[in-house]
């Protein structure tokens, strides 16, 4: 269904695509832009929300938003921890869970003092929409969430 979304995460975040600067609308910008065997991939985002779009190769076009963040950097001191350390577990969870996260259904792991959960929130097939909440704990204490917005993207 939206296997491009997850192919192309795990190939942007991951570290195998290319990673740019750029801006958009006077913004400056981060993007990664994949091409694979399941299509086209392509996200760009600045520290607290962004955007990834997917075609498949049968051309169906989807969209992924994405907003929210790291817990301020005082929290984390306060636990021991960086937001380096946040960003290298959701990387791993990335890398080795990408086509079971972030798209239609429910997920938990947990990694040692940490633990990472994916919810859908809302699910519609007409229109095709998936709303979900990831969210990583550490020692129970929540230090990272984004809110995730997934919809078919029909052209006129």
């Amino acid at each position: 269904m939206v296997a491009i979304l997850s192919e192309g995460l795990k190939e942007g975040f991951g570290g195998t695509s290319k990673i740019a600067k750029t801006s958009r609308g006077g913004f400056a910008i981060t993007q990664s832009h994949y091409e694979g065997v399941n299509g086209i991939y392509h996200d760009e985002w600045v520290s607290g929300g962004g955007q990834e779009l997917g075609t498949t190769e049968d051309g169906k076009s989807f969209t992924r938003t994405y907003v929210g963040n790291v817990v301020a950097h005082k929290k984390l001191e306060a636990l021991g921890i960086s937001e380096n350390d946040v960003m290298a577990v959701l990387k791993k969870v990335i890398i080795e869970n990408g086509d079971k996260i972030r798209l239609d259904s429910d997920f938990v792991i947990s990694l040692d003092d940490w633990r990472y959960t994916y919810t859908v929130t809302y699910k519609r097939e007409d229109p095709y929409i998936i709303n979900g909440i990831e969210e990583i704990f550490y020692k129970g204490h929540s230090v990272f969430v984004h809110t995730f917005g997934i919809s078919r993207v029909i052209e006129s």
